[in-house]
């Protein structure tokens, strides 16, 4: 069986580039990574407020087995921009949504990728 990564500098390095990148999220497979070590690098670098993660099982696979998927929080903007905008079908919103999101990912990027 493979070692899984524990590197704290690699873990850092894959969550910068995947939350900072143009899908603002990252998938890890759990027969890969030690989520363990990813829960720290996530406490240690203070994102955890910026960030959700989701355990997803994998369909398919001859064992269980487990992706977890972290992404931007984007809830908050949308729940800001709703109050804000009033609809979402306005370019209000729009622009409010991608304004906030750039923002949580700017400071995403202040703590992981320096």
């Amino acid at each position: 069986m493979k070692e899984l990564l524990k590197d704290e500098a690699e873990i850092k390095r894959r969550l910068c580039e995947g939350l900072t990148g143009p899908t603002l999220s990252l998938v890890l497979d759990r027969r890969l990574v030690d989520i363990e070590a990813v829960r720290k690098v996530i406490l240690k670098y203070e994102v955890g407020n910026l960030i959700d993660s989701r355990l997803l099982p994998l369909k398919g696979e001859a064992e269980q087995s487990f992706v977890l998927v972290i992404r931007l929080k984007e809830k908050e903007c949308v729940a800001s921009c709703d109050e804000k905008c009033g609809s979402r079908d306005t370019m209000c919103f729009g622009d409010c949504f991608f304004e906030c999101l750039s923002s949580i990912r700017d400071e995403v990027e202040s703590k992981l990728c320096r």
